[in-house]
This record gives C-alpha cells, sequence and structure tokens, in this order.
C-alpha cells in the first residue's frame, strides 16, 4: 500500500473540519458539494505519489475555499444594476424569467437543475481529478481573481433577489438589495465550460453535457440574467488563452504510480 504523505493528513483533517462544522450548522449543498469534491480528491491521493497528493490537497482547498472568497468579494455594495441586465435581456430576446416560470412549473425539471447548480464545486473536483489539467486550474483560479473586479463594474444580485415577484413576466426591480453582486459575467458558467473544455476526451461529453445543464440552471434558479452568460462566453475564451500561454510550473508535472509500481508521468492535460 502506498504511504500517505503528511500533507494528505493535513487535507484529511481540514475536510473532517469543514464537513463536522458544516453538519453543526447545517450548512447549504453548495457548501456540502465543495466538502464532497475535497473528499473525492482525498480518496484519489491513494493513486498519487506524494507530488501528486500535494497538488490534490492544494486543489481541494481551492475547491472549498475560492467560491467562497468570491461571494465574499462581492458582498459589498449597495448599488445594484439588475433592472439594466433585465432590460438588456428582452432587448435581445432572450427572457430568462420565462425560463425559470417553465422549470418552476416542472418540479422535478427544477429539482435537479437546482442539483446542477449546487454541485458546481464537487464537479470541479471530478474534473481535475480526471484530467489533471494545469490549465484547467490556472483558469479556474485566475477567473476567481479577476469576476470580483467585474462585480464591482457591474454590481448585480440576481433576479431571484433583485425582483420581489420573480420570476412574474411585470417583476419590478429594486434599485438596492442584500446579497452578493456576483452576476456578471457568470462563474458558475464559466468554470462549467472550464471543466469541459479541458476534460480528457472519454470525460468530455459527460462534462459538456454539465456545462449545458449549467447554462438553463443559472436561469433556472433565477442566479442569473442570460446577458450573464453571454459575457461569460468572451471570459471564459480569455481564461482558457491566458492559462494556455502561462507557463506550467515542474510542480504540476504530476507522476502516477503504474500497474508495475513503478513510477510513470501521468498525463497532466496542461494544454
Amino acid at each position: 500500500m502506498m504511504r500517505i504523505h503528511p500533507i494528505s493528513a493535513a487535507h484529511l483533517a481540514f475536510v473532517l473540519a469543514l464537513t463536522v462544522a458544516a453538519i453543526h450548522v447545517h450548512s447549504s449543498v453548495f457548501i456540502f458539494a465543495a466538502l464532497a469534491g475535497g473528499w473525492l480528491l482525498l480518496f484519489d491521493s491513494f493513486r498519487q505519489d506524494r507530488r501528486g497528493q500535494m497538488q490534490n490537497a492544494l486543489v481541494a482547498i481551492a475547491v472549498i475555499m475560492v467560491p467562497l472568497l468570491v461571494l465574499a468579494a462581492a458582498a459589498f455594495g449597495s448599488r445594484i444594476l439588475d433592472a439594466n441586465l433585465r432590460a438588456a435581456d428582452l432587448r435581445l430576446g432572450l427572457d430568462g424569467f420565462a425560463v425559470a416560470r417553465w422549470t418552476t412549473s416542472h418540479a422535478h425539471t427544477q429539482a435537479c437543475l437546482t442539483i446542477v447548480y449546487d454541485t458546481m464545486p464537487f464537479v470541479m473536483a471530478a474534473a481535475w481529478a480526471a484530467s489533471r489539467s494545469r490549465r484547467l486550474v490556472r483558469a479556474a483560479v485566475l477567473g476567481a481573481l479577476v469576476a470580483p473586479i467585474c462585480y464591482a463594474l457591474f454590481p448585480a444580485v440576481g433576479p431571484r433577489y433583485a425582483f420581489p415577484s420573480w420570476p412574474a413576466a411585470g417583476s419590478v426591480a429594486l434599485t438596492a438589495a442584500a446579497g452578493a453582486r456576483n452576476c456578471m459575467p457568470s462563474m458558475h458558467w464559466t468554470w462549467s465550460t472550464l471543466c469541459a473544455y479541458n476534460a480528457p476526451p472519454r470525460w468530455r461529453v459527460f462534462f459538456a453535457i454539465y456545462a449545458a445543464l449549467t447554462t438553463m440552471a443559472v436561469l433556472a434558479t433565477g442566479e442569473h440574467y442570460a446577458v450573464d452568460v453571454l459575457a461569460a462566453l468572451p471570459f471564459t475564451a480569455g481564461l482558457q488563452w491566458l492559462a494556455g500561454r502561462a507557463a506550467g510550473s515542474h510542480f504540476w508535472r504530476t507522476r502516477v504510480p503504474s500497474s508495475t509500481g513503478d513510477l510513470s508521468p501521468a498525463r497532466t492535460g496542461g494544454r
């Protein structure tokens, strides 16, 4: 049996402590999905060498903490532009409220799309475990660093929070609302698309389907406007390009034990 590096012991302690805390305070499904991603990467460490275990521990921390930090960074201010984003949707003929009305009238569809939205952190962890893509990690973290700047420029809380009678067609937006201003661009769509693009061929269809469902989910849950997804298109392409331009460090060239017990270079997906 492979010896577990002390970093994996720290990984275990970190995820276990947060899981106990999350259960104690009855955290959201999103938090539990992030923790599930941390557990997935911990189990994946059993097939990694020490460098791979360290990578998994760092990615687990990112999967759990980065979305929370993005939310925290977007939680300041009072001005919101939700009415403008809604108007932009309608001018483009993209009525996210109509999508939400349809899904809310089909309870099972709405429940499935809510699960899709909430499980994003777990899917990101799975995408890393499947691909070991350095480019995916660089793009995802870079997006988390740039997104708060966009949120400050285009503050919006999402239709569910800005329109008291959402998703009714005649809803009137509030001029101020509590909540994270994290709409433009949609990081859920960005991260799901990065997972699909950087996935290995045998897993790409699965992650592509998840990205497609995320497009529906961000509208059905009332977390985003259609223009948030449109803005995420060039944003995601730019992140992918910049991540490709960045030089991969030696640390991210992981090695995985082969069936003979030797250490052989792994597919890193560092395209």
